[in-house]
């Protein structure tokens, strides 16, 4: 759903906005709309997702899972353990020879 804006009219009180029900129900989809993007559903939902500043965190053990392909375009800093889980061979990329974490130097390494 697109983000539903509020038709306020022209001027003040000039009868050509929304009715007050009309806007109400615009405010209550998105509100819905944005509980949902994070987690939570319009039922009361709780979720263990924290948002603090720029930092999205969890309140509880769980860890955090993004289960869609992920461009990272900026630095990426990492604060603790790397866990790699079904990792795949790169077979084509040109020049590429070798690409490993080197666990004792917590590094990864990119032979070319």
């Amino acid at each position: 759903m697109t983000k539903q804006t509020i038709n306020v009219g022209t001027t003040a009180n000039d009868k050509k906005g929304d009715s007050l029900r009309a806007a109400f129900q615009k405010v209550n989809a998105n509100f819905t709309e944005l509980y949902k993007a994070v987690g939570l559903a319009d039922t009361g939902q709780t979720t263990s997702l924290t948002f603090e500043g720029s930092t999205i965190g969890t309140d509880d053990s769980s860890g955090i899972v993004l289960n869609r392909s992920t461009t990272v375009t900026s630095d990426l800093t990492i604060d603790g353990n790397i866990k790699a889980v079904n990792l795949r061979t790169v077979t084509s990329t040109v020049g590429l020879q070798q690409v490993y974490f080197d666990p004792t130097t917590g590094e990864l390494v990119v032979l070319v």
